[in-house]
């Protein structure tokens, strides 16, 4: 028994001295590694102080860099800067130097037509009705005529101060017929028509003067379309003073003959249903609200209508009148929209010195304090109120523009009317009719296209174009009330050279003894120099 607890304590001592070896081998199987030594570790972290030294020389180096190019940028900006300033002090000194060259300098400039009419009246019983009256004031044949030899006369004194005077040339009052005289018929008690009486004298104006050198020739006449002074120191504010044209429609200030469309006027602007022009003061302006808006403003102050309104009122009244338009663009789209009202007083005077003498006429009456006396007597007078509107419309070469003018004439001083125009409206030729109230209206509306063709014909634009027209110059006395229609075509070879071939009819309203039917063909050669 003892030799196996022997064997027992021998075999636990075995298995007791194996796992001792057993654990002194593992080392050698999974090897640990050893910590650094001490001067390898301080190499590295002199090497990491010499990177962070190196960056932080590196910034300071960028920061420098930024602030020598901030300098650099401040300096280089303050040298554009003045560049600039000389730049436009160099430029202000070329304007002041053309301004300077040009202050006073006259420029001459204008436009002129030559026409071509021909008429043909309605026919009547197979032959045309030639002995209408409405021959006496158109053309009854074919004929060439001069209507505009218009030269423009301009000076800009300074930036904001110009004086501008158009005149027109005409070779009038030559051929002028101022009268007709009048051969009254009556049909006697056999039926027969006999001549009763004749008033007046045919008087055909002749200017024809000779002269020895340069042989004879005829004198013709100048006409002051107008002569202004502006004061324009803004866009909002132009101050006119003169004689200037008034501010209404849009035939009457452009009325250039390149610029209009057609070769003939609008009733309403040959009937001067609004003054053409006026003399006065003119206050005018333009603003801008948006960049697609325009407004244009003007207020007028003048003499108004009269026998020489041009350069004297007849009456203490002033004329007055008002105009607003505004423009908008959309686009291809321009659209335009204006009226203008006038308001004012037509007045005529004979004059008369009165003297008042003594018994002997040896010398003035005695007991009087003023035995010469100046007497004035109105003959003519009445108030006038118009407005007239117009309207344009653009769009890719399309225009469609017109205007419409109304006004009421109300007399304070009626004066006959000439003996013929009883028998015209219907009265007793023997019983002079005296003017009275009336109500006046006119207007037209013409459309032209501006053919597309530039890739075909270049700069040449042809402008077909087509209208109507009305006219309605007295409510009371309507036999000269008139209707148009008109066609035709604007070829403009050059900004200022136009070619017009331009048909219209005329037509009368109700039935008129001194009007017809007439057709008409009018060919003019506009030219602006």
């Amino acid at each position: 028994m003892n030799t196996v607890k022997w064997s027992s304590i021998t075999c636990l001592i075995s298995l007791v001295s194996f796992s001792f070896t057993v654990g002194a081998q593992e080392p050698e199987s999974v090897p640990v590694a050893a910590p650094p030594a001490e001067d390898e570790t301080t190499d590295r972290l002199n090497a990491l102080n010499e990177k962070v030294a190196t960056i932080e020389q590196q910034m300071a180096a960028v920061e420098q860099r930024a602030a020598q190019q901030e300098k650099e940028t401040a300096a280089v900006k303050e040298e554009l800067a003045d560049t600039r300033k000389q730049q436009e002090d160099l430029m202000l000194s070329v304007a002041e130097l053309s301004t300077a060259e040009e202050e006073g300098r006259l420029r001459i400039f204008g436009f002129m037509d030559t026409s071509f009419t021909a008429s043909f009246p309605e026919k009547k019983g197979g032959s045309y009705k030639w002995d209408t009256p409405v021959f006496a004031l158109t053309p009854r044949r074919n004929t060439f005529y001069m209507a505009n030899v218009n030269l423009f006369f301009k000076s800009e004194m300074t930036r904001t101060l110009e004086a501008l005077v158009e005149t027109r040339f005409t070779f009038q009052p030559n051929g002028n017929v101022y009268q007709y005289p009048i051969a009254r018929y009556m049909e006697d008690a056999d039926g027969n028509v006999v001549l009763v009486s004749t008033d007046g004298t045919w008087d055909r104006t002749d200017t024809t003067v000779s002269n020895a050198y340069t042989g004879d020739f005829r004198l013709g006449g100048v006409v002051m379309e107008r002569a202004q002074f502006d004061w324009k120191p803004v866009d909002w504010l132009n101050v006119r003073v003169g004689r200037w044209l008034t501010p209404y429609g849009i035939w009457n200030e452009d009325h250039g003959a390149t610029v209009l469309i057609s070769a003939t006027q609008p009733f309403m602007v040959k009937h001067a249903f609004v003054p053409g022009a006026q003399t006065g003061l003119m206050v005018s302006g333009r603003g801008f609200p948006t960049d697609l808006l325009t407004l244009d403003y003007a207020l007028t102050v003048s003499n108004g209508r009269g026998p020489m309104d041009e350069f004297y009122d007849l009456d203490s009244n002033k004329a007055l009148g008002f105009r607003g338009r505004m423009s908008l663009r959309i686009g291809d789209a321009d659209l335009s929209a204006g009226a203008y009202v006038y308001y004012g007083k037509y007045t005529d005077t004979t004059n008369l010195m009165k003297v008042y003498m003594n018994s002997t006429f040896s010398g003035f009456a005695e007991g009087m304090d003023d035995p010469v006396r100046y007497v004035e007597t109105t003959t003519r007078q009445y108030r006038e109120a118009v407005i007239a509107a117009d309207l344009r419309l653009s769009f890719k070469g399309v225009s469609v523009f017109g205007e419409f003018v109304r006004g009421r004439v109300e007399y304070l001083k009626a004066s006959q009317i000439d003996p013929i125009r009883p028998l015209m409206i219907g009265s007793s030729p023997t019983i002079p009719a005296a003017e009275a109230n009336y109500i006046k209206q006119a207007g037209y509306v013409l459309g032209a296209w501006e053919l597309p063709l530039s890739k075909f014909i270049g700069e040449v634009k042809i402008i077909p174009f087509a209208g109507v027209d009305f006219l309605s110059p007295h409510d009371v006395y309507d036999y000269d009330s008139l209707n148009m229609i008109q066609f035709g075509v604007n070829v403009k070879p050059a900004a200022y050279v136009s070619l017009k071939s331009n048909a219209y009819c005329v037509i009368p309203r109700g039935d008129t003894p001194i009007m017809s039917t007439v057709w008409y063909w009018t060919n003019q050669l506009a030219v602006s120099f």
